[in-house]
């Protein structure tokens, strides 16, 4: 299920959109959509953590705060949603790409050219996801973290912490589903609480290793052997990978 949010001040717009994008189906996409009619109503849900969209609709005229505006706000929180521009006059068109927008269309919106517009977005959003965790809370995905940004993610009860370098993120969730999920990708638990990216692991002694960023972790005796044999079969994939990239 694809989340698409549509923001603009004119409710006839909202509903001309939203009526657009029911040719998504017709193709076999499933989404749901939200509307907002201020910037700063999205701005507020994407900086709250509560929301986060396959794809932006964003109307570029808007009162109290345009769309450049609210874009610019949403990218220091998330600088990788795709958001795709409407706009009534092509001389706003340029400052789309400041804001790193997928591209811009004209008022009134052709249907056929935003159903394509938008299924090209949603299918690389659904390549993006499969090298992404999905962060989700309450069946709402809040974020996508790319897996080679996570150093390892530890449990605590029902609460999980995902560790990168810059920052860490909770969420209710169970480690034993998170292992299931991410131990073919590289990944590896190495306790009861924690979930390790073995390729960010600096150290490894008897009974803990030392993470890039230092940090230490408890390993469980019994998993002591088959971590070893993982971060050779990590190793290995890495010298390959390297291997291949100078060729």
């Amino acid at each position: 299920m694809f989340h698409i949010a549509i923001c603009d001040d004119s409710e006839y717009d909202l509903q001309e959109i939203s009526s657009a994008l029911q040719g998504l189906r017709h193709l076999g996409i499933c989404f749901d959509e939200t509307w907002y009619q201020s910037g700063r109503a999205l701005i507020d849900d994407i900086a709250e953590g509560e929301k986060s969209y396959h794809l932006l609709i964003l109307d570029m005229l808007m009162d109290s705060i345009n769309g450049i505006e609210t874009a610019k706000a949403i990218r220091t929180y998330d600088v990788s949603m795709p958001i795709l521009i409407v706009t009534s006059t092509v001389q706003y068109a340029l400052a789309g790409y400041q804001v790193n927008a997928w591209r811009y269309l004209t008022k009134p919106v052709d249907p056929g050219e935003l159903v394509r517009e938008a299924a090209a977005v949603l299918k690389s959003q659904e390549k993006s996801d499969e090298t992404c965790y999905v962060v989700q809370s309450n069946g709402t995905v809040i974020r996508r973290v790319p897996l080679a940004d996570i150093l390892y993610f530890e449990s605590s009860l029902h609460t999980i912490t995902l560790h990168t370098m810059r920052e860490d993120i909770e969420f209710r969730g169970a480690i034993r589903d998170i292992d299931e999920q991410l131990t073919p990708l590289g990944f590896f638990r190495i306790h009861k609480s924690f979930v390790v990216n073995l390729s960010h692991v600096r150290r490894l002694s008897s009974r803990s290793l030392v993470m890039v960023n230092g940090d230490e972790l408890d390993i469980s005796r019994a998993r002591i052997q088959q971590l070893r044999h993982a971060l050779m079969d990590e190793a290995e994939r890495e010298h390959i990978s390297s291997h291949r990239m100078r060729s």
